[in-house]
Formats: structure tokens, sequence, C-alpha cells
């Protein structure tokens, strides 16, 4: 093939993708984009708000490349099948104060075993002595299969995975549009010999052991069926991209709720494109040691584990809501210990459900109420740094009076689509 039809078979692929992005992958992205409902406050003579619903979207899409060694191209795209319950139940556990406040839920990783810690930053490979390792962030990997069981998302692993690989450092790319956070997630496969691929998996790698030492494993986050068999020969090559939107700028959800949620569940921390965000005293951090926070130089002290609990801070501000906010207007309370969200779930979506409940001894008006993840560590080594980091914001629309020994109730409702 000459140099010129060469270039010209380029641009005729280049164009083919195009319109496949144009055609539908757009409508998806359109459809999934749809705003979340709004979040609606009154006034109750009992000082109780009625319940408040919000919910967080997470969409993810993917486009198949088959290579053939024959030189042909095939492109497929198809609109991602539902999360796992994995991914619930990480945001419960450390995200929600699930692990800390006796809520958490157990997950299972794709050897059998079950787990509830996600140990990032710093962890250390020998009991007692250096080096500290300081590598214990969560990374991305993508598997593919050839099973065919109907997906559920209680699904650990792939029906019957065949390949499975680590996203390498150059495999994420990563864009802020001002409305969403999209994360391009791509790795390659070579076969070796004939097989057809029905399933793909996207799966988070992490350090599972809260203390000293590391038990790195595996943690099906997506599996997709593909509506038809893809058929792979002897040195064909199938790449994977997965596409994931987060669109934010919705009450509750602050920035630092995304930046928790990204740089650790969907590792931006590892792959260099971490998200900062605001602690409630103004200082600015990408990081967030969870589990094991600092150890001594001398050994590993139990007592060195901070424990990240939730709280619900109320106030009387007039601040007005926005994406950025990292603290309330003007705090006036805080309910020591807050009981953490609990978590129901089914095949299409989970609820993370909190009430909060405070008596005042004095009057006075509720304007907002923040949930705040107290004493996360933000030093990522050695040494600790505990702060507090607004997660979840409301303004109530009508101020909330309280009179004097009045009781205070409010309950919060989260929901995660499962499926779209």
């Amino acid at each position: 093939m000459n140099g010129r039809l060469r270039s010209l078979v380029l641009c005729f692929t280049a164009l083919a993708v195009l319109a496949l992005m144009y055609t539908q992958i757009l409508p998806i992205i359109q459809e999934r984009l749809s705003p979340a409902p709004t979040i609606g406050t009154g006034h109750s003579s009992t000082n109780t708000i009625p319940a408040v619903r919000a919910t967080a979207r997470i969409q993810n899409n993917l486009i198949l490349t088959i290579k053939r060694a024959s030189g042909e191209t095939e492109t497929i795209v198809k609109k991602g099948d539902p999360w796992t319950a994995n991914l619930a139940k990480l945001i419960l556990n450390w995200l929600l104060g699930g692990y800390y406040g006796g809520t958490a839920q157990e997950w299972t990783f794709t050897d059998g075993t079950t787990g509830k810690v996600i140990d990032t930053e710093l962890y250390k490979t020998t009991p007692g002595h250096s080096p500290y390792t300081f590598t214990g962030n969560p990374q991305l990997a993508i598997g593919i299969g050839n099973g065919s069981s109907p997906f559920s998302v209680d699904d650990y692993d792939l029906s019957n995975k065949l390949m499975i690989t680590l996203v390498p450092s150059t495999g994420v790319l990563f864009n802020d549009n001002g409305t969403a956070y999209n994360i391009n997630i791509t790795v390659s496969f070579t076969v070796d010999y004939d097989v057809n691929i029905t399933e793909v998996g996207l799966y988070l790698y992490f350090d599972s052991d809260s203390y000293y030492q590391a038990s790195l494993k595996y943690l099906l986050l997506s599996r997709d069926l593909l509506d038809t068999p893809i058929q792979l020969f002897t040195n064909d090559t199938i790449s994977i991209l997965y596409i994931l939107y987060f669109p934010y700028g919705n009450s509750p959800f602050t920035k630092q709720f995304y930046a928790l949620l990204l740089n650790y569940f969907f590792a931006l921390r590892y792959y260099g494109f971490a998200l900062d965000f605001l602690c409630t005293d103004g200082t600015t951090t990408t990081i967030s040691d969870f589990a094991l926070d600092k150890s001594d130089s001398d050994g590993y002290n139990p007592a060195d584990m901070i424990r990240e609990k939730l709280y619900c801070w109320l106030g009387n501000g007039s601040a007005i809501w926005g994406y950025t906010n990292y603290t309330l207007s003007n705090k006036i309370v805080t309910t020591a210990n807050t009981t953490p969200f609990s978590m129901t779930y089914n095949s299409t979506h989970a609820i993370f459900t909190v009430t909060v409940t405070y008596t005042f001894i004095s009057p006075v008006n509720i304007t907002e109420v923040g949930f705040v993840i107290q004493s996360i560590d933000t030093n990522g080594g050695i040494g600790y740094s505990g702060k507090n980091v607004l997660i979840l914001y409301f303004i109530l629309n009508n101020p909330i009076y309280v009179e004097s020994g009045g009781t205070f109730k409010f309950k919060c409702e989260i929901v995660l689509p499962l499926a779209g």
C-alpha cells in the first residue's frame, strides 16, 4: 500500500470513529446527564424537615477497537452496564462514615475473600523497620472474559475471566469541562489463540490491609456484557476504552465529595490527576490517608489509627450554595459522633440514609446543614495532619426555628443509580 493510499485509509477510519461518536456516544451522554432532582425543604411545627433526597450520577460507556492481525480495524460503541454494589460499599464505608461508624458493609474481592478496608497513601512492608513504602494508592485495572452468566449487582468478578491487566500511567486521561469530570481509561490485549470475548470488567486494585502490611487485591466495579461476542483470532488486539462521566454542580455534593471519590475510588491520585480541595479551615490538599494514618519510627502503634468519622454541622448563616463551598457560613453546632449513613441497594440503585437529631438549649434559626468527615489525615506520610472536610452541604429554603429545649430533626437520602 503506497503512502497516499495509507493516508486515505487512516482518514476514512478517523471519520468513521467520529461518526460513531456523534451518532452513538453523544446521545448516550445527553441522556445520562439529565439534571438531578432538586432538593426541597420546608418548615414544620415539630422542627422536622421533610426528608431530602439527592442523586449522585456516575456514567460509563465503552469503545472497543479490534485490530486484526491482517491490518483491518473494527470499532464497537457500547453503553455501560450497571455498576456493582462494590462501588456503593466503597462510598458508604469510607466517604460516608460507615467504617468507623459501625454501618460498613463487606465487599467481595476477585479471589473470593471479603473486606471493608481501603488503605490509601502510606503502608510499610516490614513491621517495626524501614523502609516505609509510599505507593499505597489504588490503581485501575481492566479484564476481559468469555463467560455467559447474567449480570448481578453482587458480581465480584467476570463470569470467566481470561486476562486482566493494570492500567499503565499513560492509560488514563482526565478532563474537567465545567459541568462534569471525564476519565478515559484504556488498555489493550493481544491474544495468542482464537477466542470469543463476551464480557469486560473495570477493577480497582488497592491495599486491603488496614495495618502495616500490604495486601493488594482486585475489586470489581463494573461488569459489562457485550451484545454480540467479539471473535478474536491469534495475534488480534482488542483495545478497551472506558469513558466515565461525573456530572457535578448539584446540591448537596461539594467538590470535596468528588475529590475524595475520584482521587481514590477512581485512582486519579495514582495517575497524577488528583483534584485539590479545601478543608474547613481553608487549607488546600489532594490527600486523604484512609485507615492506617501514621507510624512511629520504631514500629507500628495501634494508637496511630486515626478514625475518620461523620459529623453533622448546623448553622444559621446566609451563604448561597456553591459547588466550592468548604465550610458553613456560620456554624453554631457540631453534633458529636453523628450516626453514619446506612445503605440499602437493589439491581438498579443504592440509597444511603442518615437521620440527625439535636436538642437546643437556646432558641435558634437553622438555615444550613453540612455533613463533615472529621479527622481525615492529609499528611500522607508517617506523620499526621488531621483535617475536617465538608462533603455534603444543604441550604434550607426556609429557616427552621427551634425553641429553647426544642429538637431539630433532619433526614437525608443520597441515591446512587447503579443502572444509569
